[in-house]
């Protein structure tokens, strides 16, 4: 009996690890495309963030003060100078 339950908990033990090691990479992996597709969310955002400077020190247009400061927010976090 003792022989059957040892080879039993040997059975399970390997496809759980093997599982584990699966998961970890399938987590890299999911993290790893996150993050890339934050990274280029953050560019695209930082690009939108540069044309809006270009029309907030622009002379031809009106752009209220609350909204300038926005610009510089979000030009300070893309290392842009406003």
């Amino acid at each position: 009996m003792k022989r059957l339950l040892l080879q039993l908990l040997a059975a399970l033990a390997i496809p759980t690890s093997v599982l584990a090691e699966q998961e970890k990479l399938n987590a890299n992996s999911y993290v790893e495309k996150h993050m890339s597709q934050a990274d280029s969310y953050f560019q695209m955002a930082c690009d939108n963030v540069a044309e809006a400077m270009s029309y907030s020190n622009s002379p031809y247009y009106m752009t209220s003060t609350s909204l300038k400061s926005w610009v510089k927010e979000w030009a300070d976090r893309c290392d842009l100078k406003f």
